[in-house]
């Protein structure tokens, strides 16, 4: 995630395509991975890895969100209002799924996802993100 953070997606993607071979149930890693291959316009391989984090967690709005922030660049709407309603996903999330694709377009290096949980919480308790090394 601190590689991806830092602009390095390829390293965040040799990272984070070991870890899912060593835990390829873990729909975070799926999740980050999409995310990496989305910063390199790697569509198939982001759609893949986010359409793997949702059914590998269901509850979890952050793939879904993610897979709906991919379905607006490709200008794709009829599909992402349908992930939008099936996923249950909030104006909020949309509308931040929408800015990401525009800033996507724009300049894909600088498409900062939607923090993990572990950043999330990192960053309330004033913590630097730990960086897993798979």
């Amino acid at each position: 995630q601190l590689a991806a953070a830092r602009g390095d997606n390829a390293l965040a993607q040799q990272h984070l395509l070991r870890a899912s071979k060593l835990q390829p149930t873990d729909e975070k890693i799926r999740n980050d991975l999409g995310v990496v291959y989305l910063n390199q316009l790697q569509l198939e391989q982001a759609r893949f890895q986010f359409l793997t984090a949702m059914e590998l967690k269901q509850s979890d709005s952050l793939a879904a969100m993610n897979l709906a922030t991919l379905l607006i660049y490709q200008n794709k709407w009829t599909q992402a209002a349908e992930l939008a309603s099936r996923a249950g996903l909030t104006p909020e999330q949309i509308t931040d799924a929408r800015a990401r694709a525009e800033q996507l377009r724009k300049n894909p290096a600088t498409a900062s996802p939607p923090a993990s949980p572990v950043a999330r919480l990192a960053r309330q308790q004033n913590r630097p993100t730990p960086e897993v090394q798979p």
